[in-house]
């Protein structure tokens, strides 16, 4: 096949791509195809991002809650080019609404990708119904500023909430296995506070019982 050039938004960054079966699947999506979901990219960047987020289950929702946390999301964006894939009209067949979103399928890893990080600075989302009747918050206006440099929500919603995020909550969340969408969709603030007071729990009892070795004679 001609090769086409894609983008893959994240809230999290990606270390590698390898296809496989997404976690959060729209009803009725496939679950036996292996793939790296992603947007074959136009002309317009701002577009293309906008796009992607609305073709990942949730993503309008998971913005509106990380606003509620007071700073501005970064998403990571990733460019590729691949030979190996399915455009909408093919993936349409697996994933209902695969036509209006433009969700395209890539069947095996890219041998490179760019990676760049954008924060977004404002955002509009409005509430519509799928072909299945569910409700969801579609991303329909953005402004986005391309950082300098990487970052990530997580250094941004620690460092916005000092006295609320250490080091226990990430590795309890992160031992999960969840991204921060993920984190921001399903746990509310009363379940944060009791993961971070687990945390500092943890960290109380093991400085309140040093090892022999630490204490000496």
């Amino acid at each position: 096949m001609q090769k086409q050039k894609f983008i893959h938004v994240s809230f999290d960054p990606v270390e590698k791509f390898e296809p496989k079966i997404p976690k959060n699947r729209a009803p009725g999506e496939d679950q036996t195809i292996r793939r790296i979901c992603c947007i074959k990219t136009g002309k317009d960047m701002k577009k293309d991002i906008m796009k992607a987020l609305n073709a990942s289950p949730y993503a309008g929702e998971a913005l509106n809650r990380i606003a509620s946390f007071e700073f501005y999301p970064v998403l990571h964006v990733y460019e590729m080019d691949s030979q190996d894939y399915l455009l909408p009209d093919e993936v349409q067949k697996y994933v209902p609404d695969a036509y209006y979103s433009g969700e395209c399928w890539l069947t095996k890893k890219p041998v490179s990708f760019i990676h760049k990080c954008y924060e977004v600075t404002w955002f509009k989302t409005k509430e519509i119904s799928d072909s299945f009747g569910t409700e969801w918050q579609a991303v329909v206006a953005l402004k986005l500023e391309k950082l300098k440099k990487t970052e990530t929500n997580w250094e941004r919603y620690r460092k916005e909430h000092p006295n609320s995020v250490n080091d226990k909550l990430i590795q309890i969340v992160h031992s999960m296995d969840i991204g921060f969408k993920s984190f921001a969709l399903t746990f509310s603030e009363e379940e944060i506070r009791k993961l971070t007071e687990k945390g500092e729990s943890k960290q109380h009892r093991k400085n309140s019982n040093p090892s022999s070795d630490e204490t000496g004679d």
